[in-house]
């Protein structure tokens, strides 16, 4: 299968020589020596132009199918290819000299004098190095092209059609993309893994149920589908039963040798948790910690190792520690390697699962849903009788059926399909060295030149790598990939982008939409974010691109680089490891000298990083596309000043610099992209004359830049309007290629005629904008002036017809502009008005034809919307879909709410605080999420149908889209359901959500609001005045989804009553209801109800006797039990833990009733229990109970004053400290506990001893001890030291008064970080423990400072071991560090 890509693209070749004729002419015009000279060379070279491109058009083709191919063209090919590229290095330099000279007009007349005559004097000395090189080029060119003789015999000999329809041309059907990432099949093997892991399948599954961890191994050869049934089974869980596993990680492994540390590093990346300091060997330990008592779910995709069980071990052994239920789910195309899993987790892993072909139909319909790509197949008869005779050959391998179906889909013609079903690679068997199917290459073949040649450069990136379409469009233009043909229109970056959804639509990319589908460029966290939707390529077609891209694209990883045939070939270059060989591959990268692409990406901890970078770049050569990423190291300062000299460059990416990063040396004139993890352009980076795109930077990356107009090719831009020369707004002027602006300051611009030389109107390319009159940070330039007319400014900063995104802030005006009013913005699709609390009145936004999204936020002024006269049954906002109003304090009336269709397609409506607000409209069908809150509605909307021209109304249970509706504090609304009911329910069964307050929630009118209600997952509840408790366990046991609970405010609240029965509840929240099982509870004739068939009387809740003590009145399902602000007693309190085997957290706060924490015999089944939160219990002073919990990990205590009269009797009483230490022993220990966080360090005392604690942070925020102490107290120093084998970590705040830490620190040998936080006496640091690595001091003394500096303070020998200091003086300190 000699498939390669196409060596040269015939548009290529004609667009270099076309600009080298017409430079070298330009060039050469006024130099009478060489004129003559090169006439003849470029007449000559224009001639055999027309002979080239049919050589070069035949060959891109032919050179790149499965027949053999022509050595001797393919040489040629090279050869001139070189020539080609040496004439796009010469452009590029004669192209830098003219971009040179246009960046630096603005210096000074005698510079550019000398310059002048410099360059005289050498063309008149024949000195112009350029010049000869321009010559020497042309006449290689013209050598080499002297030569396209020798086959034009092949390209007459050769049928051009008898391939024809084996090729598809640029005349190929465009088609749109296909839907997100199309599952077909596979349902039967869905609901048996996903009943495996919910543990519904035991005695199917076969395994040994009392293992924590199991696993499930998936078989089957590439392409049938593994990953995509893996991903279906990861979603259900992420999205359906997202409580079921506390954590879901998804892992890529993908390589021949498995490497566990590289695995867990990922797993804790996923997990966000690994710190960069962490060494290599705590790894293992972190994961533990992280996974220890923890249901997870485990993804591990792709795995290929079947030897190196060590390794396989390695990984597993903290895997193993997860809690009873947790679950490996493995895809591998060897059941080998499923053998040795099973040795490593020996009684938990199920027979593997092999994965068979799809069925007909199902491989049919994958095949036909992209072969038509959304037309009918009934409409090609002829098409689909071929189609049947594919099906048979695609033996039910999905990925055939979409890469198949996309070759099919280039031409809806019988003889092309005819073609494809004929082809003799149905009949190659699959050659061990290829990791590919052979059919596989003829979705390939069948891609235009330009298509394969950015498929083929997608070979130099690694397997289940996640694409970002706007990086890899740029990195395809920058790499010279792209070049336009005379007939086309747009940039080169517009035709990427149009090969990429090619590509998309045929199926070498799947899509991965992130989040909410709607999601402008104003909700992502910076106007320069990337987007975070993204795309992967199947590992077979991965394979298939490094194969076809051999001779060009070389990938390292691990050490392991590609195949290399030629280094002279080799173009594009990505080293993606942990480095470790790094001279080996520094070296090797030196021998590439055409290198256009170089991708250094290091994913481990190597402070070596940046010496592989230095040795790499060490000459410039060709580079265009540069990339230097660590996850772990960083980039340093001469990295930057090394790779200044890559003055062709295109696309550069840089991240994690040692501080933030300036490029004031470098003459990047031709760069286009700028990726720069916190980099910040210098002042004079208005010379990057080319640069069109700045991701992941700061919004105010640009903010000290002058003259930032000089970057006109600029499509992003979040400007800040100065009010000094170069800083103002005219500066947009001459920027007409910006797509996306933010201009923020806008309270700056002085005059009418000032905005008006923004020019926005004429940006023709702009689609989203906004216009901002405040700014993060103070102005430096001064204060706007108050007598400005804003309404004629903003009418002056009229956008384009082509927005569609917009947003306005701070706008002063009390009217709108005059273009909101006008067909100007017809195109607009989102709108956010925020912040304008002058605007007393609205443009006719309901007439705005393609609206999608509108917010208004915080308008003072407006008191009415809509309009009067429209006609009757007119539809406003035809197409809205989300729509949200929030702080319109003096709106009182929605003109037109009877007498207009309103929002007939609206899915999302959110109301706020609007008091006056009496009436809004009747809501249609298509609404799935309702908010009304502070509103003064006096009854709520109706729900309305359109049909024939007329609607019907009907109540809110008819609304059967509806997933999300809260309704609060709504007075004029005093129940739901007074529209005529046409069966029992009062709301939709479809309702997800419901929140409800501030209307009648009594138990009973509740219990008629939950009925029917079988999909609720989250229920929250304002108590009405006369609610005191939920409603029977009959009149909730339908609520079998429910997970989440929170009630609030009920005065009267009393008991749970049938809670009990929601066997699916995971939270309960239950805040600011004092009397809830308080003290007068039993008292209560309320709880006396008769005994049904589910209810629990009062008796059985609070029965005192020994026999009703593991009798649960809260539901044992519950992970999360919050309490706040309750009279609730230790004995209550104990009654609501008893039996909860599930509960995971407990928060307790502002219990002031509360002395101590429940007995033991309440406390015995809490198996699971890892967290616990108590703050502002007053009465709170014993914890001993504690020790019960085995499982405890994390305590967090703050505000308990009563908690700290032991302790401090102690210090005030000496002599009781040999009793105090026999008391400690009998307190036991806390065998589990590794994180404490409080707000008081005399708490430390009156707790049981923790045996692994981990970290401890002890921060008096509110600094309300009244102990003052200078050093540790000796029963806090001998509680500390109970720890020292195990703290890792320790952070000490708000100390004001501490002078010396314990000198005992120093046999702390697991201590890791030290951070102490406004110790100003602190007055010296001690010898520190030799495994500490990271110190912090925030708010110390500038004597410390002093003490603690490098090589000549008298602490620095103590801390002089540790790689991460930062000691910062507090701003009250006058001392000066010398």
């Amino acid at each position: 299968m000699d498939v390669v890509s196409p060596i040269m693209e015939k548009a290529g070749a004609r667009c270099v020589i076309n600009k080298l004729i017409d430079a070298a002419t330009t060039y050469v015009r006024d130099q009478y020596y060489w004129k003559t000279d090169l006439k003849e060379e470029l007449q000559s070279l224009r001639r055999l132009l027309p002979q080239i491109e049919a050589v070069v058009g035949f060959a891109e083709h032919r050179l790149t199918m499965y027949e053999s191919s022509n050595r001797a063209l393919m040489e040629w090919l090279w050869q001139f290819r070189n020539g080609i590229e040496e004439a796009e290095e010469v452009l590029d330099e004669l192209e830098y000299l003219e971009l040179k000279k246009k960046v630096n007009r603005d210096k000074n007349r005698l510079s550019l004098t000398v310059d002048a005559s410099v360059k005289t004097a050498k063309r008149l000395l024949k000195f112009d190095d350029v010049l000869e090189r321009l010559r020497t080029c042309v006449k290689n060119l013209n050598t080499s092209a002297s030569d396209v003789q020798n086959f034009l015999t092949l390209v007459t000999q050769k049928d051009g059609n008898s391939n024809g329809q084996m090729q598809c041309y640029l005349s190929s059907r465009i088609t749109n993309p296909l839907p997100v990432l199309s599952f077909k099949g596979r349902e039967e093997e869905k609901g048996k893994i996903i009943r495996y892991l919910l543990g519904e399948s035991v005695e199917e599954s076969k395994i040994q149920m009392n293992e924590n961890v199991h696993c499930l191994p998936l078989v089957a050869m590439g392409g049938m589908g593994k990953t995509a049934l893996a991903k279906q089974v990861f979603d259900h869980f992420e999205n359906v039963k997202k409580e079921h596993f506390d954590i879901k990680i998804w892992i890529c492994d993908s390589l021949p040798n498995l490497d566990a540390s590289s695995l867990m590093k990922k797993i804790l990346k996923y997990l966000a948790c690994q710190s960069e300091s962490d060494p290599l060997e705590l790894t293992p330990v972190k994961l533990k910690e992280k996974l220890h008592s923890k249901r997870f779910l485990l993804v591990l995709d792709d795995a290929w190792d079947d030897k190196n069980q060590t390794e396989w071990d390695k990984l597993c052994d903290p895997l193993l520690y997860g809690q009873k239920g947790s679950w490996i789910l493995l895809t591998t195309r060897l059941r080998s390697v499923a053998k040795i899993v099973s040795k490593v987790i020996k009684r938990g892993t199920m027979e593997p699962m092999i994965l068979q072909g799809l069925s007909n139909d199902e491989c049919r319909s994958l095949l036909y849903e992209h072969a038509f790509a959304g037309q009918d197949p009934n409409g090609f008869p002829l098409l689909k009788e071929i189609g049947e005779e594919i099906v048979e050959k695609l033996k039910g391998v999905p990925l055939l059926a979409k890469s198949i179906g996309g070759a099919l889909n280039s031409k809806l013609e019988a003889n092309h399909w005819t073609s494809i079903s004929r082809s003799e690679l149905w009949k190659m068997p699959q050659d061990s060295k290829y990791e590919f199917s052979p059919v596989l290459t003829l979705s390939y073949v069948m891609l235009p030149p330009r298509l394969k040649r950015c498929f083929s450069y997608c070979g130099i990136f690694p397997q289940d790598y996640r694409f970002n379409k706007q990086k890899l469009v740029c990195m395809w233009v920058a790499a010279g990939l792209i070049y336009s043909e005379e007939s086309e229109e747009g940039s080169n970056e517009d035709i990427a982008n149009c090969c990429f959804d090619m590509l998309c639509n045929k199926s070498f990319f799947d899509v991965h939409i992130y989040g909410q589908i709607w999601s402008s460029f104003w909700e992502r966290n910076s106007l320069y974010d990337l987007e975070e939707d993204y795309y992967t390529m199947h590992d077979m077609l991965n394979c298939l691109a490094c194969h076809v891209s051999r001779y060009e694209c070389c990938k390292i990883v691990h050490d392991a680089p590609s195949c290399i045939l030629d280094y002279n070939a080799i173009r594009h270059l990505s080293i993606t490891n942990n480095l470790v060989q790094l001279h080996d591959l520094s070296k090797m990268v030196c021998k590439f000298q055409h290198l256009r692409t170089l991708w250094i990406e290091d994913d481990g901890n190597h402070q070596q990083f940046h010496e592989v970078i230095l040795d790499a770049c060490k000459s410039p050569r060709r580079i265009r596309v540069l990339i230097m990423k660590s996850n772990y190291s960083r980039i340093s300062y001469q990295c930057l000043e090394r790779i200044s000299d890559f003055v062709k460059l295109r696309f550069l990416e840089m991240s994690r610099f040692s501080g933030p990063p300036s490029l004031s040396k470098c003459k990047f004139y031709f760069l286009q992209v700028l990726i720069g993890y916190n980099v910040i352009p210098a002042k004079d980076a208005n010379k990057l004359a080319n640069l069109r795109h700045l991701y992941r930077v700061h919004d105010d990356a640009l903010f000290s830049v002058a003259k930032v107009g000089k970057l006109t090719s600029l499509q992003e831009l979040c400007f800040t309007v100065g009010t000094k020369p170069e800083y103002r707004i005219d500066e947009l002027m001459n920027m007409d290629n910006l797509h996306q602006l933010t201009i923020q300051q806008l309270s700056n611009v002085q005059s009418h005629k000032e905005a008006n030389m923004a020019n926005l109107v004429k940006k023709r390319h702009l689609t989203r904008l906004a216009l901002n009159y405040w700014f993060g940070v103070s102005n430096p330039d001064g204060v706007s002036n108050p007598d400005i007319d804003h309404q004629e400014i903003l009418a002056a900063l009229q956008p384009p017809p082509t927005i569609r995104e917009l947003i306005i802030t701070g706008y002063k005006g009390g009217r709108p502009a005059p273009w909101m009013d006008t067909p100007s913005i017809s195109r607009l699709e989102y709108l956010q008005l925020h912040t304008c609390t002058s605007l007393e009145e609205l443009p006719p936004l309901w007439k705005l034809p393609c609206l999608k999204f509108l917010k208004l936020h915080d308008m003072k002024t407006i008191r009415s919307l809509g309009c009067h006269f429209s006609n009757q049954m007119d539809i406003q906002f035809p197409v809205l879909e989300n729509l949200i109003f929030y702080a319109l304090p003096l709106w009182e009336e929605w003109n037109g709410v009877d007498s207009h269709i309103w929002f007939p397609h609206l899915k999302r409506f959110e109301i706020y605080h609007c008091p006056k607000l009496k009436k809004i409209p009747d809501l249609p069908l298509s609404i799935e999420n309702l908010k009304m809150e502070y509103l003064g509605l006096e009854a709520l909307p109706h729900s309305y149908k359109c049909s024939n021209g007329s609607r019907t109304f009907g109540g809110f249970q008819q609304l059967m889209s509806l997933e999300s509706l809260h309704i609060y504090q709504c007075p004029g609304i005093v129940q739901i359901g007074t529209i005529g009911e046409e069966d029992d329910n009062l709301l939709p069964s479809s309702l997800k959500q419901l929140g409800l307050g501030g209307i009648f929630v009594e138990h009973k009118y509740l219990a008629s609001y939950l009925r029917g209600l079988t999909s609720l997952t989250h229920l929250s509840l304002s108590c009405s005045r006369g609610m005191t408790s939920l409603p029977l366990a009959n009149e909730l046991e339908h609520l079998t989804t429910l997970q989440h609970l929170r009630i609030w405010g009920g005065e009267a609240f009393i008991s749970p009553r049938g809670l009990y029965i929601i066997k699916s509840l995971k939270s309960l929240e239950i805040s600011n209801c004092p009397k809830f099982l308080s003290a007068e509870v039993e008292s209560q004739e309320f709880l006396k109800d008769k005994p049904t068939k589910h209810a629990v009387s009062s008796s059985l809740v609070f029965d005192h006797s020994a026999s009703n003590k593991a009798t649960s009145i809260l539901p044992s399902s519950l992970v999360s039990l919050k309490l706040e602000n309750s009279d609730i007693l230790q004995e209550s309190l104990g009654r609501c833990l008893q039996g909860l085997t599930s509960l995971k957290e407990l928060q307790v706060s502002y219990c002031h009733h509360l002395v101590s924490f429940p007995n033991i015999e309440y406390l015995h089944n809490l198996a699971a229990f890892e967290t616990l939160d108590i703050s502002n219990c007053k009465e709170l002073c014993e914890l001993e109970s504690l020790t019960t919990l085995a499982s405890l990990r994390e305590l967090y205590i703050e505000r308990c004053p009563k908690l700290l009269t032991t302790t401090f009797s102690t210090l005030q009483n000496p002599a009781a400290t040999t009793e105090q230490s026999a008391t400690k022993k009998k307190k036991g220990t806390l065998p589990s506990l590794e994180h404490i966080y409080m707000d008081e360090i005399f708490y430390l005392p009156s707790l049981p001893i923790p045996e692994r604690l981990n970290s401890l942070s002890i921060d008096n925020i509110f600094m309300g001890s009244s102990q003052v102490f200078h050093c540790f107290p000796s029963e806090i120093e001998d509680w500390l030291l109970q720890c020292r084998e195990s703290l890792e970590v320790l952070e000490l705040g708000q100390m004001p008064h501490l002078q010396s830490l314990p000198a005992s620190l120093e046999s702390f040998s697991s201590l890791r970080s030290l951070r102490i936080d406004f110790s100003p006496e602190l007055k010296s640091l001690s010898k520190m423990p030799t495994s500490l690595k990271i110190l912090k001091l925030y708010g110390c003394s500038a004597k410390l400072k002093k003490r603690c500096q490098e090589n000549i303070g008298p602490d620095w020998p103590n801390i002089s071991h540790m790689p991460d200091i930062h000691i910062i003086v507090g701003k009250d300190d006058k001392d000066e560090v010398c």
